[in-house]
């Protein structure tokens, strides 16, 4: 299993993360898709929810102040920025390991399974990423954010 994650990709040879404090109640894994609620970060609700996506988290959590964020923050890597992102393909809950169809430039929607997050195979229809480049050897794609999906702060 590969936690979705930013990528040195293009050009990038820096990523940055920004500290943001965790909703009190929040429980995500690390590379859980996250959303703002308030100047809080919480866990996107993914699905047919295709706004509001801020980042990527760089660590999990069990709600604020445990002892992987004992301070009450959780690392963000942002979404907006060109910031391209690395992770699996999902296909009926099962990992995708035939990439050979994945086109660059095609659109689809991330999915929660088992507590991770995933690029989803199946859904075209709400979409909130675009593919970047594909490796079929390591079965992971790398993708952006689309612009509509993110909310920039």
């Amino acid at each position: 299993m590969i936690h979705l994650q930013p990528a040195k990709f293009g050009g990038n040879t820096s990523v940055k993360g920004l500290e943001l404090p965790i909703e009190a109640t929040a429980e995500f894994t690390i590379g859980a898709v996250l959303a703002l609620n308030a100047g809080e970060v919480e866990e996107h609700a993914g699905a047919t929810t295709v706004t509001g996506i801020l980042g990527v988290s760089g660590h999990g959590t069990e709600g604020a102040g445990d002892s992987e964020s004992p301070s009450g923050e959780c690392v963000v890597f942002k979404a907006h920025g060109g910031q391209v992102y690395l992770g699996q393909m999902i296909d009926t809950a099962v990992v995708k390991t035939d990439l050979s169809g994945i086109v660059v430039g095609v659109e689809y929607g991330i999915i929660k399974v088992g507590g991770d997050w995933y690029v989803d195979f199946e859904d075209t229809t709400n979409v909130v990423l675009t593919i970047q480049k594909v490796d079929d050897n390591l079965d992971i794609v790398w993708f952006k954010f689309l612009d509509s999906a993110v909310v920039v702060i």
